[in-house]
This record gives C-alpha cells, structure tokens and sequence, in this order.
C-alpha cells in the first residue's frame, strides 16, 4: 500500500473510534482499462469525491462527511474544489486532512 493509501485507513479508524455514530469507506476514485484497451474513469474529473465518504450522526441527524487525504505537496483539484462546495451548501460536512490528529480535530469543530 502506498503511504496515501495508509493515511487514508488510519484517518477513517481513528474517526469512527473516536465517533461510534460514524460510517465511513474508502472512495477508490480512478481508471480501468476496458477491453478495447481504452482508459475509462470511474469518475468524471468535473466533480470528484472525497478519499473518504459516509455520514455522520448529529443529534440524530445523518450528516454526510466527506474527508479528503493529502499528502505532501499535493492539493486540491478543481473537482475536488466543486465537491467540496457543493457538499458544504448542501449541509454536509467536507474536510482536507493531511494527518489523523488534523481530521479529528477539524471534525470537532464541524460535528
């Protein structure tokens, strides 16, 4: 596994230890090469979903939550960006985390 790839499985751990009322999942946003040998995506680069999905309960109310992991220099695309904003209008939750303690301490402040 890559370092992303472990990041990412500490970060949904760490959160649904910390948050039991939480149900998150990897989101394995990519390409597959089909038979005729051309690349397809799974999903289109106008809109992409975080690294980590699923909701969140909130006095009994499913928020969704969207993480997305960052590592390094990496940052956020322009789909990623419209995910983001329209996550958070729709009343959801959106974070950008580059370490276990960075998303748990931004879900604290948001849940």
């Amino acid at each position: 596994m890559s370092a992303t790839s472990d990041l990412t499985n500490a970060i949904i751990l760490a959160v649904q230890e910390s948050y039991p009322n939480a149900r998150l999942w990897r989101m394995n946003n990519g390409a597959f090469k089909a038979p005729s040998g051309a690349w397809v995506r799974v999903v289109p680069k106008t809109i992409s979903p975080p690294d980590i999905d699923g909701w969140i309960s909130l006095n009994g109310v499913a928020v969704r939550l969207g993480i997305e992991v960052k590592r390094g220099r990496d940052y956020m695309k322009p789909g990623q960006k419209v995910y983001k904003r329209e996550l958070i209008a729709a009343g959801g939750i959106y974070i950008v985390a580059r370490s276990v303690d960075q998303a748990l301490a931004e879900l604290a402040t948001k849940a």
